[in-house]
């Protein structure tokens, strides 16, 4: 186990580096050094200052994905491309952004709206889509409820990608 000892890990204030860093030495343990991913080495290996850790951790939330969620009514899929992190510093904690593509189609017109979807660590949720010039809302093609209703499913579906 000289291995695991020879990281030297800055965790004091930040329970992602903690979180992050218990997975691997878990996965470590549990599987052996030679079975974790060049990322996880990676990010091991970055762990010789706060700020190199930090970077390494951004790096590492900052993967991307290739996921697709539909409403129920096929009005609206959220294509998912990349998810971030950020401590807001304020009671809402711990801010996963999860960057993609709406698209709304209402069988006639299709629309994309590059953006994000915002979720706290409180469930609460926010969305910024734009085509370039207009916001997701500006587009007729739904009503609010739909669209806030699909939000909630998307919330709770998507924040078990990461969890």
């Amino acid at each position: 186990m000289n291995h695991i000892n020879s990281y030297k890990v800055f965790l004091e204030y930040n329970s992602d580096l903690e979180v992050r860093s218990n997975y691997i030495l878990d996965k470590i343990n549990s599987v052996g050094i030679d079975n974790i991913t060049p990322e996880e080495r990676n990010f091991l290996d970055s762990m010789k200052d706060e700020k190199s850790a930090m970077k390494a951790l951004d790096d590492y939330n900052s993967k991307f994905y290739d996921e697709t969620f539909k409403s129920d009514s096929d009005t609206f899929t959220f294509n998912l491309k990349s998810i971030t992190k950020e401590d807001s510093m304020s009671e809402d904690g711990i801010i996963t952004s999860y960057h993609g593509t709406m698209v709304l189609s209402d069988g006639i017109i299709t629309e994309s709206y590059d953006g994000i979807f915002e979720l706290n660590e409180m469930g609460i949720y926010q969305s910024n889509f734009y085509d370039g010039e207009h916001d997701i809302i500006d587009s007729g093609l739904f009503i609010d409820s739909e669209y806030n209703n699909f939000l909630h499913e998307l919330s709770i579906d998507i924040s078990n990608l990461i969890s």
